[in-house]
């Protein structure tokens, strides 16, 4: 199966220890095809770190979990439709 995982829920999940998050991510990235594009790769990366810097926290730890997370999808095209 084909899956989208927001920034959101990578946020929650690495910076939150959100355990629904983290169940998501983790279920996504082992058991199913990941998607993206490269836009949405760029603004992972960027968000982490801003994220990361405003609760005063370490960005590598998410930044490891996100390169796995863009390393395991596959790139798609902008207008690519979802169903």
């Amino acid at each position: 199966m084909n899956v989208v995982i927001d920034t959101s829920t990578i946020i929650r999940a690495t910076l939150e220890q959100n355990r629904m998050a983290q169940r998501a991510l983790s279920l996504s990235i082992r058991e199913h095809q990941v998607l993206l594009t490269d836009e949405m790769a760029k603004e992972l990366a960027a968000t982490i770190v801003i994220v990361a810097e405003k609760k005063g926290q370490n960005p590598k730890p998410p930044l490891r979990v996100a390169a796995t997370y863009l390393l395991r999808a596959n790139r798609v095209r902008t207008a690519t439709v979802y169903s």
